[in-house]
């Protein structure tokens, strides 16, 4: 199977690229062999954890490292799943370049650009799950094969913020007979084509970028719609705070007040690469921030604890996968207490083509069929940095 690692090469700016106004970054290289910015030092060690020598030396590293992956400096993803895919998908094993990647998309016979497109929607679908934030933060709920769904509210007197499209959030009271929400469905969807002037002048990895498209299609209107849910759900009981002068100790405890006064103790905190900075870089927390050495559950986005809540943050996300602003500070309770999503299945893929339209170029429709919901309003707060 083709490995979605980048061609030493492939972002190399050209004198075709000069003409035509595009400039190509050095490729990113792997965050284990980042070093600390003009230092030898290692910034990850043979272990798998942070080199530090005490716990402010390894939040700066954590920080140094956040940075380097949001700015395409390093790359937080690890080269897995590539071995078992390449036996399941043995016809297209061979592909490792753009000439290979054009050879598979006018093969009309083979069925391999199919099978390549089923193998981008499940690369699509373990990502997601393990690094998006709508996944972690709401309980998935198994959904039927066939048939409703209807997810049973435990607390009555209550407002749920449900999603009818990836766009458009609805608040819906729960009364004390009215025990069972039934969410609506719909699409997430990326339409991705690789057309044959790309095919013949993108010196990048275009099975790459195309990976990097579909991920943030799905992965980031997902967490886009997390985000609206929210943002809706704390104008409902006073649950939004401005918090001047950053995140500090007062401020961040104020946050946390705002869901434990309901019973429904704090267990998440959710911020941006300029929270993680008053984390990191404040002498007022002192020894609060417990920040995690384990460079593989940092690469998810997992990034320490502080109060009781696990912290994570979208810091080390490039910015076309940022979905957060950078005054946001969410505090949530636990996802059984908070909210509920489902999903009819993993990420689908559909070959098409544009050919019979006038379109010379190939590719997929990617789609799942999803539901999300906050049924409780109390069980998140948000903090705006000013």
């Amino acid at each position: 199977m083709p490995e979605l690692a980048r061609n030493p090469y492939s972002r190399l700016t050209t004198a075709s690229d000069r003409r035509r106004g595009v400039v190509h970054r050095p490729p990113p290289i792997p965050g284990r062999e980042a070093r600390r910015p003009g230092s030898a030092e290692m910034l990850v060690g043979r272990d798998g954890h942070i080199n530090a020598s005490s716990r402010q030396d390894l939040a700066n590293n954590l920080m140094t490292i956040l940075e380097m992956a949001s700015s395409g400096q390093i790359s937080l993803d690890q080269p897995r799943r590539m071995e078992t895919a390449a036996s399941a998908y043995h016809n297209i094993s061979t592909l490792q370049s753009n000439s290979e990647l054009a050879a598979a998309m006018r093969d009309k016979q083979s069925g391999d650009w199919a099978e390549l497109g089923a193998y981008l929607a499940g690369e699509v679908s373990e990502v997601a799950t393990r690094d998006g934030f709508m996944r972690r933060v709401l309980r998935k709920f198994d959904a039927p094969a066939q048939g409703r769904i209807l997810i049973r509210v435990r607390n009555n007197q209550v407002i749920a913020m449900v999603a009818t499209s990836p766009v458009h959030m609805a608040p819906r009271f729960i009364r004390e007979n009215d025990r069972y929400i039934e969410p609506p469905e719909f699409y997430v969807k990326a339409n991705i084509r690789v057309d044959e002037i790309e095919l013949v002048q993108n010196p990048g990895d275009i099975l790459e970028e195309k990976f990097i498209e579909t991920t943030q299609s799905i992965m980031v209107q997902e967490d886009r719609t997390l985000k609206r849910l929210m943002d809706n759900a704390v104008t409902q009981f006073g649950q939004l705070q401005y918090l001047a002068g950053g995140i500090t100790p007062s401020n961040l405890g104020l946050l946390k007040a705002l869901v434990d006064r309901w019973g429904l103790p704090s267990q998440t905190l959710l911020l941006t690469t300029d929270g993680m900075t008053d984390l990191t870089t404040s002498a007022s927390f002192g020894t609060w921030f417990d920040p995690v050495s384990q460079f593989e559950v940092v690469s998810t986005g997992h990034v320490g604890n502080i109060l009781g809540m696990t912290v994570l943050t979208d810091a080390w996300r490039e910015p076309t996968l940022k979905v957060l602003l950078p005054s946001d500070v969410y505090v949530m309770a636990a996802p059984e207490l908070l909210g509920t999503y489902t999903e009819r299945g993993p990420v689908n893929s559909i070959a098409v083509d544009g050919y019979a339209d006038g379109m010379p170029a190939r590719g997929w429709m990617f789609f799942e069929i999803l539901s999300m919901l906050v049924f409780n309003a109390k069980a998140i707060a948000k903090g705006t940095r000013v």
